[in-house]
């Protein structure tokens, strides 16, 4: 007894401070003694602080025949983790002796513990099939890493959903699936499946539910761009009395810029800072990218400043959202300098930047870019994903280049990626902008027969937007009444805009006819079916137009401009009356420029003078 108190009081300072003299000593009692007590082994274990140390302890168990112990090898691969060494710590567990060891839950435990922390996900399931061949059913620790390693895996389609359901049977069977941390686990790997109902599921049949377990859900919602649910399960969790943290705003947010409703996300974020919640890194960069879709450039500009202000200004995916806000501004000077600031790009970098010069406008400068790098901007993207396929096509497409736009996606194609629907709406929208409407037809038709790819609202509104500009008014008419589902304004609208194009009146009345008839109509309907009537001279029809949407309380948005000039942001809005001793002087440019305007424009649709009566 004498002895192992004086080792294990040895260990323990060793522990505290670790030194070559302590472990030394150590040896020499293990010299002398053919094994020490499991606590004591224990403890020097926890106490290396450098892989060399657990090497020569692990040495040192083999000699004294400690290596023998389920526990220790337990500890020892535990420990060879922590310094990430995974091959020493298979190699610990594979070189156990006795085969009693393998029935052991806690050495099962630590190798798949080690091998899901070192992202070794694939190696972690196989360790569990083996593990059962042992007899071993699994614990509650057991079953939150396998199911982590079937979510981490979750890409790979069919396979890993039919495993998922396997090891949540496995969990069922051993009574392990009601643990509050296994139904956290299967909460998320159902989420990362898109299998929502079953994480549902999950969800209400848990005894208890931490906070953790309402974020998973909120997020799990938010991945699967279903903001209602999400929304759903917030106010569900307040009216429960739990606080929703920075975690579930997070995801709330995310859930309604992922569903593209940019406004209720700036809106919820406001709400949000009200009642008193911080920020972090993701909330900021989920807000960042909606900014550019409000118009809200300085809202996101004072955004910038809390970025900076709160030290998130390194964080990567924030600087993205930057490039982007700053791109689709048109300031893509600022954009560069951003991108220029970013240490490691990647893959999202180089996206934001292309994406940035396409959005400004600036197709020229986007393709200099790719001349001066010898197409090295694009090259050099290792391992190019989706993303950055369709920001190239897109910049094409929208800039009338429709050819580039086809090669690219033949390119695309060629590299062995698999077109999704992003794509599609980008290269049917490059087609209908270059009048390609053969092409664009036989995309649509290749969409659905060969990729199994079901049309979207956005794919039929770029159809329909393809055949119309090029005069095939029945022909997109046709497709608008085949549709599976009810179509949206966007896809009238594409119609509408049509007829207005090539001056069809009659067409544009039933078109029109469906537009207002829709919940969600707006003023520009009516002010498209207004000019439409003006077009055709039938003016009485026009304000006809004008008056039904005021009667309705439909609003047409003001025209705003903003211009700088010497540093003083100057603003215009339509029909105002400038207060600024200056405004004689602007407003006399202005009618000199109409009048060039006038003189020089052959188009009818350019009738000042008849149909819009400037405001001086």
């Amino acid at each position: 007894m004498r002895h192992v108190s004086a080792s294990q009081y040895l260990i323990h300072q060793y522990a505290l401070k670790p030194s070559r003299l302590a472990i030394s000593s150590v040896h020499r009692y293990f010299g002398t003694r053919r094994s020490g007590s499991l606590d004591s082994l224990d403890s020097l274990l926890q106490g290396c602080a450098r892989v060399q140390q657990c090497e020569q302890v692990h040495a040192k168990f083999i000699v004294s025949g400690s290596n023998s112990s389920a526990f220790l090898a337990s500890r020892l691969v535990s420990t060879y983790a922590r310094f990430g060494r995974l091959s020493d710590a298979q190699m610990a567990f594979d070189s156990q002796s006795q085969l009693d060891c393998f029935s052991n839950q806690i050495l099962w435990n630590s190798i798949l513990r080690a091998s899901v922390s070192g992202e070794r996900y694939e190696n972690a399931l196989n360790l569990y099939a083996r593990m059962r061949k042992f007899g071993n059913l699994g614990d509650g620790y057991t079953f939150p890493l396998v199911i982590r390693a079937c979510r981490q895996l979750g890409g790979n389609g069919r396979k890993s959903s039919r495993l998922s359901q396997v090891v949540h049977c496995h969990a069922i069977e051993a009574g392990f699936h009601s643990h509050l941390q296994v139904s956290n686990e299967l909460i998320a790997m159902y989420a990362k499946l898109g299998r929502m109902v079953d994480a549902r599921k999950v969800f209400e049949g848990m005894g208890v539910r931490t906070t953790l377990s309402w974020n998973m859900m909120v997020s799990g919602y938010s991945f699967n761009c279903d903001c209602v649910a999400a929304l759903d399960i917030f106010r569900r969790m307040e009216s429960e009395g739990l606080e929703p943290n920075l975690v579930t705003w997070t995801s709330l947010l995310s859930s309604h810029a992922r569903s593209g409703l940019s406004l209720e996300t700036l809106k919820l974020f406001t709400l949000m800072r009200k009642k008193g919640i911080g920020v972090n890194a993701e909330a900021l960069a989920v807000i960042l990218s909606v900014c550019p879709d409000l118009g809200a450039f300085h809202t996101g500009k004072a955004i910038h400043c809390h970025v900076i202000k709160d030290g998130f200004e390194d964080y990567s995916f924030v600087k993205h959202s930057l490039i982007s806000l700053y791109g689709k501004s048109g300031n893509v000077i600022e954009a560069q300098i951003l991108f220029e600031k970013i240490e490691n790009k990647n893959t999202v970098s180089w996206n934001a930047l292309i994406t940035s010069y396409a959005d400004a406008g600036l197709c020229d400068e986007a393709f200099e870019v790719f001349s001066q790098e010898g197409r090295r901007v694009f090259e050099r993207i290792e391992g190019k994903d989706m993303i950055s396929w369709n920001s190239i096509i897109k910049g094409h497409g929208m800039h009338g280049l429709g050819v580039e736009a086809l090669q690219m996606f033949d390119r695309m194609i060629t590299s062995g990626h698999r077109p999704d629907g992003i794509t599609f709406i980008a290269i049917l929208s490059a087609c209908s902008h270059a009048g390609l409407v053969s092409q664009g037809r036989l995309l649509f038709d290749k969409m659905v027969s060969k990729y199994r790819i079901e049309p979207r609202m956005e794919h039929y509104a770029c159809t329909v937007d393809l055949l119309g500009r090029s005069g095939l008014l029945e022909e997109a008419s046709e497709v608008v009444k085949n549709m599976p589902m009810e179509p949206n304004s966007c896809v009238l609208g594409a119609l509408l805009n049509s007829c207005r194009m090539h001056k069809n009146t009659a067409f544009a009345e039933n078109v029109a006819s469906r537009m207002f008839g829709l919940v969600s109509e707006s003023s520009w309907s009516y002010t498209l079916m207004s000019n439409i009537y003006a077009g055709s001279g039938k003016w009485e029809d026009s304000a006809r137009e004008r008056v039904s949407a005021r009667s309705k309380g439909l609003k047409k948005a003001v025209g705003q401009s903003w211009i700088e000039v010497k540093k003083k942001v100057c603003k215009f809005v339509a029909g105002d009356c400038l207060e600024e001793k200056d405004s004689d002087e602007i407003f006399q440019v202005l009618k000199g420029l109409t009048i060039q305007m006038e003189d020089i424009s052959d188009d009818d649709d350019i009738m000042f003078g008849k149909s819009m009566k400037l405001k001086y």
